[in-house]
């Protein structure tokens, strides 16, 4: 206790040292043990797995920054400080989450590098592929790119860089200059150029259009995108298009049935890809012909939640997935169900669970989970956990 209070201690030091100003400070704390049984039914094996973290999660944020000024240049940074504890012993780990130049209330420098993530054809579908990791086609080739910040500077960050951008109101214009490797180690002089216009002039419709650059690529060096958008109320309209070097292209187009306000997280992967409240139909078509097929249903009503995807690509492989949960409140019972066919070889993945909470700050959880249950018996597991 005497080391975490010390630990403290120096973390605000280092604060007012590092801003010279009064600071915003935030600090959260978190804790969890756990102890999980698993019986293996395919070699009838079981074992124990313990578990045990802390976490003091403690946030500097300049309030002398937090507003951009109306003229004259200021600086903005984000700073996180982590905290971990465990068997052993505490490490302290430090992030810069944003840091930016302002020039007056129009132009921003992002200095925490660019990011290539983006595809304006995937955009206008409305659905990213998770089960059909090759659909679209495209998706392997293109580099057309949008430039945003994110937490760059890092090794294997997208690009090493800067962003400008410039806040038009009705418009907003991008510039990117980013390297693959950090100064130092960028001995082939490779560089990547983007180029962006952001338009909401007109009331319910986005366009954005992407223009990129690379020369560090066994892909096409250039690529340019167009995505739009309209907004019918309940009925959004998405279309988007992506042409490269070399003549490929590939056209996304989709829309959706919109029945409630939240968007809803994908249950199947951790990019943060999300869905509309309701029902998303899209496809994509490239320069082979190629014909890609995406619908997703989300929906939440009571205590029900649920979530289903499906995917076709080039007209043949084929993916389902369906997410459901229950929040009854003392008992949280959920299922994943997930069939793939690709290539003619087909894979059933199934997951049934329930988590129960009858003691405070304690979860029970009893499990069954296989990856492919015409293949595989799968393995069942009971967890008991505390955390706060």
């Amino acid at each position: 206790m005497k080391k975490f209070t010390l630990l403290i201690a120096a973390l605000l030091l280092v604060s007012f040292g590092a801003f010279g100003q009064e600071v915003d400070i935030s600090a959260e704390v978190s804790g969890d043990a756990s102890a999980t049984f698993g019986f293996d039914l395919n070699n009838s094996t079981f074992g124990i797995t313990n578990d045990a973290s802390a976490e003091l999660d403690i946030t500097f944020i300049s309030e002398e920054t937090l507003t951009n000024s109306e003229d004259g240049v200021t600086g903005y940074i984000e700073l996180t400080f982590e905290a971990v504890a465990d068997t052993a012993g505490i490490a302290l780990s430090a992030s810069v989450d944003e840091a930016q130049v302002q020039f007056g209330p129009m132009v921003t420098l992002n200095i925490m590098g660019i990011s290539k993530a983006v595809d304006y054809a995937n955009l206008g579908q409305g659905i990213f592929p998770i089960f059909l990791l090759d659909m679209p086609k495209l998706n392997e080739t293109t580099s057309v790119s949008n430039a945003v910040t994110g937490d760059k500077g890092e090794d294997g960050a997208d690009d090493y860089g800067y962003e400008l951008v410039l806040d038009l109101g009705a418009a907003a214009i991008n510039f990117g200059f980013g390297t693959p490797q950090k100064e130092g180690d960028n001995t082939g002089n490779d560089f990547s150029l983007f180029a962006g216009v952001s338009l909401t002039a007109v009331e319910n419709l986005t366009l954005d259009v992407g223009f990129n650059y690379e020369t560090d690529t066994t892909d096409p060096s250039w690529g340019l995108g167009v995505e739009a958008g309209y907004d019918l109320g309940i009925v959004p309209l998405l279309v988007g298009f992506d042409f490269v070097e070399g003549g490929d292209w590939e056209l996304g187009a989709g829309f959706a049935l919109v029945l409630g306000e939240d968007m809803v997280v994908s249950p199947w992967e951790d990019d943060g890809e999300e869905y509309y409240t309701g029902l998303t139909v899209g496809f994509a078509v490239d320069q082979d012909s190629d014909i890609d097929l995406g619908a997703a249903f989300a929906y939440s009503v009571s205590m029900i939640d649920m979530v289903a995807l499906f995917e076709m690509a080039d007209m043949t492989d084929l993916g389902i997935g369906v997410d459901v949960s229950a929040d009854l409140g003392v008992a949280m019972p959920y299922a994943t169900f997930k069939y793939t066919d690709i290539a003619s070889a087909d894979t059933i993945g199934l997951t049934v669970g329930v988590e129960l909470s009858v003691i405070p700050l304690t979860t029970f959880t009893l499990q069954y989970e296989t990856a492919d249950i015409e293949n595989n018996n799968g393995v069942i597991t009971f967890e008991t956990a505390v955390a706060f």
